[in-house]
């Protein structure tokens, strides 16, 4: 899908629902990456992911790596760690957030990651 295209699909599926966000950054291999995220989200996703790179202190990416991003969300784990793994298989259960994740992946011409619509649980625990 070009690009022009998939800004036009950005906008009507997404048209009179919550709000995005575009954000641009640097991904592991320092190349210029976007995400379109919700905005409600906005500061959890960038926290975690892009500023203070928590995920970073359990692994370090290499290219041989496969990686399972259970709770993927719009992408932002993945896209940043597409271009230093082997490969991701990005876990997302909720359908807005997957569609997303979805046109994200499209958007940075990623190859390597492979999104599924799915959970690793089949309820939510009870708090």
């Amino acid at each position: 899908m070009k690009a022009l295209q998939m800004l036009n699909f950005i906008k009507r599926t997404f048209s009179g629902n919550r709000s995005l966000i575009k954000v641009r950054f640097k991904d592991s291999k320092d190349q210029d990456r976007i995400v379109y995220c919700p905005v409600d989200s906005i500061i959890t996703a960038l926290k975690d992911v892009i500023i203070f790179e928590e995920y970073n202190r359990l692994i370090t990416p290499n290219d041989t790596m496969l990686v399972v991003d259970a709770g993927a969300h719009v992408g932002f784990y993945s896209i940043k760690h597409a271009s230093s793994v082997y490969k991701i298989i990005a876990l997302e259960p909720i359908p807005y957030n997957y569609r997303l994740l979805r046109i994200n992946i499209a958007l940075n011409r990623l190859s390597n990651v492979y999104p599924l619509r799915a959970a690793l649980w089949r309820e939510r625990e009870e708090k």
